[in-house]
């Protein structure tokens, strides 16, 4: 799919789930995050870092996020902390309905699904709108999927279990200062 990489395996099954009992069972989730203005909040999350700004002091969550962060910058070198706008951990209760929405038009969004592994039926893919077609992308443990963030998406939930993934969101400057040049 134009626009859109996906990368298997960059951490195990057993991490993954090992990451999921400790999020969904340990861990503290807000609430809500509005993807457009004119819609409601879904879903709930947990901040990690917005700009420069550390916004979660729970220790195992930094050794998670720095760890897929440099598996990020590894895969893809051209981003790195300084790029990075913002990192978060979601959460979709099963049978929630997120909405459409696009991330920054001057950006990448780099997703790592933190989940079980699941039948094709328990659903939380991410779709994608692309030329007038719904295209989707399965929640694999261990898949890291990167996509423009002007791509029209969204997360499906799962129909038994919580759908984690963990985001971050990088900024192309260079593409930034040409759009407002």
């Amino acid at each position: 799919m134009p626009g859109i990489g996906i990368y298997d395996g960059v951490f195990s099954e057993e991490q993954s789930l090992q990451w999921y009992q400790f999020l969904v069972y340990r861990c503290k989730f807000r609430y809500g995050e509005t993807d457009r203005s004119d819609l409601p909040p879904t879903g709930m999350i947990i901040n990690i870092r917005k700009r420069n700004t550390i916004e979660n002091d729970d220790e195992i969550i930094k050794e998670i996020h720095d760890y897929l962060l440099n598996i990020i910058t590894t895969i893809i070198p051209s981003f790195n902390e300084n790029s990075l706008i913002r990192s978060y951990i979601n959460l979709f209760i099963p049978n929630e309905i997120p909405y459409f929405h696009q991330d920054d038009s001057c950006g990448t969004t780099c997703m790592f699904y933190i989940n079980p592994v699941t039948p094709i039926d328990e659903g939380g893919e991410t779709q994608f709108y692309i030329d007038g077609n719904i295209k989707g992308v399965c929640p694999v443990p261990g898949r890291l999927v990167t996509f423009d963030g002007s791509l029209v998406h969204r997360a499906t939930s799962f129909r038994n279990i919580p759908r984690i993934t963990l985001v971050y969101k990088f900024i192309d400057f260079n593409k930034l200062y040409n759009t407002y040049r």
